[in-house]
């Protein structure tokens, strides 16, 4: 059997899974708030939030692991987790497969232009 202090066997996923749908609401909470202490770690859960407000679309109906993956790219490019650029919107459009319709924008560049922040 691997050690599990040898991170080498540790691939994308833990070698267990969570069911976060039998945890107690307190249990979920404690959990919730130590990831929150983890973003901008390699060790974040990906539970917490840590997006800014203008990915709350393309980002809300994200798994837990597929959150995880958006908050390493983001880390792997040196952008700040709760950042706005064209290079978070690229990331998460690429790691959550965000399709657009030929000639459609993308969510965040919409919402920007309707605000006035050209």
């Amino acid at each position: 059997m691997q050690n599990p202090a040898d991170r080498k066997w540790w691939h994308v996923e833990p070698p267990c899974n969570l069911n976060v749908n039998t945890l107690t609401v307190d249990a979920y909470g404690a959990l919730a708030a130590a990831d929150r202490a983890l973003i901008g770690t390699v060790d974040y859960i990906g539970i917490a939030y840590f997006w800014a407000q203008e990915y709350k679309y393309p980002m809300r109906d994200c798994s837990f692991a597929l959150c995880r993956r958006v908050h390493k790219a983001f880390l792997g490019a040196g952008l700040a987790p709760d950042g706005v650029s064209p290079e978070h919107q690229e990331i998460i459009n690429r790691v959550t497969r965000n399709v657009y319709k030929k000639g459609q924008e993308p969510l965040g560049l919409t919402l920007a232009k309707a605000r006035g922040d050209r």
